[in-house]
């Protein structure tokens, strides 16, 4: 089970609407996380994550990361909580676990931002206003960490109220039946959770173990599927590389549908004409459409721009951008889009851009 390392920021408000600003002023967390650890994944505004186990090693364990981080962030000013545990839903739970005070578990009643992660359903910890007993696994707490050892995360999980799963319907249902926590839900037979509960179940029913949502494609692309455009001379304007970024996007997604595959979480990368190279990782609740590429690109580039230059009109603080690459680092099996109304051969982009901010 891979590690995982969440940074979420409490006080960030939830985005309305146009996402953008909220990803713009959130660039100065990433940064500050980017700076100790490489390859950030923005889950939303608000939060972020990386894989744990490598730079655990490298600073002396997972405390002594978790503390760098906290460090870091906070020093430019943002309050922040991490946590760390097997599996991104249970680290997004562990940095929503109250604080440790003379000893383990406590209650909290504050609810979690939304999130992506989980197809079919957000998995980001919190859908419930019920209290959450946590702490029944043992974590390690310091300051704004909470650490679940590996291999304990299904006690972790246990108490926690099936609310927080992210499936509204499940959240209403289970209780009814008499299913409360994740412990209880978790104890029945993962071919009944699927049979009763249908897709949604078994993906819950696997959150609920401490497990994956889904088991990924266990191979890394390969380069040929990335998309890559220069510009010359390099492009001074944010606005003709997101559009280039539509196209690329587009270019890209033709090739991963060729081989059967569907991208769910897509590596910006920016070279510049002086050669400072910047990178970011993307991830988005469902299939990158190529509409959402471009819109994280531009907000992304505004990002940078903004922390370049507050007074630049333009991307000049970063030399001219050379170079616009997009790599898809996280691939799925492709299951194929929901077909559209009215003769329509999917839904358009539109649609699923407005059901994704509902």
């Amino acid at each position: 089970m891979t590690r995982v390392l969440v940074v979420w920021c409490p006080d960030w408000p939830e985005p309305v609407g146009d996402e953008g600003p909220a990803a713009r002023a959130f660039e100065p967390v990433v940064a500050a996380v980017e700076e100790l650890c490489p390859r950030v994944e923005v889950l939303r505004p608000g939060a972020c994550a990386i894989g744990a186990r490598g730079p655990a090693r490298y600073f002396g364990g997972e405390q002594a990361l978790a503390t760098k981080i906290t460090d870091a962030v906070t020093g430019r000013g943002f309050a922040c909580r991490v946590g760390v545990a097997d599996g991104l839903f249970a680290a997004q739970l562990a940095a929503l676990a109250p604080r440790p005070s003379g000893g383990s578990g406590g209650k909290s009643g504050r609810s979690a931002p939304g999130g992506s992660g989980a197809p079919g359903g957000s998995n980001a910890p919190g859908g419930s206003d019920e209290l959450k007993e946590v702490g029944a696994a043992g974590e390690v707490g310091a300051g704004a960490s909470v650490i679940v050892p590996a291999g304990e995360t299904p006690a972790f999980l246990a108490p926690h109220p099936v609310g927080c799963l992210g499936y509204p319907d499940l959240a209403d249902l289970l209780p009814r039946l008499g299913i409360r926590t994740l412990g209880e839900f978790a104890a029945l037979p993962a071919a009944e959770a699927a049979n009763r509960f249908g897709a949604d179940g078994a993906l819950a029913h696997r959150l609920a173990r401490g497990l994956e949502p889904r088991p990924l494609v266990p191979r890394p692309p390969s380069a040929d599927l990335a998309a890559a455009m220069e510009f010359d001379p390099p492009a001074e304007q944010a606005e003709p590389v997101a559009f280039a970024a539509k196209s690329l996007a587009d270019q890209m997604h033709a090739e991963l549908s060729r081989r059967g595959l569907a991208c769910v979480r897509v590596q910006v990368q920016v070279i510049c004409a002086d050669g400072q190279e910047v990178t970011r990782l993307w991830r988005h609740d469902g299939l990158l459409s190529s509409l959402a590429v471009a819109e994280r690109v531009r907000w992304q580039l505004a990002a940078w721009r903004a922390g370049q230059d507050e007074e630049s009109r333009g991307v000049t603080s970063l030399g001219g951008i050379a170079v616009l690459r997009l790599v898809p680092d996280q691939l799925v099996r492709d299951a194929g889009r929901q077909l559209g109304l009215w003769g329509d051969s999917v839904v358009d982009d539109r649609v699923a851009r407005a059901a994704l901010r509902v």
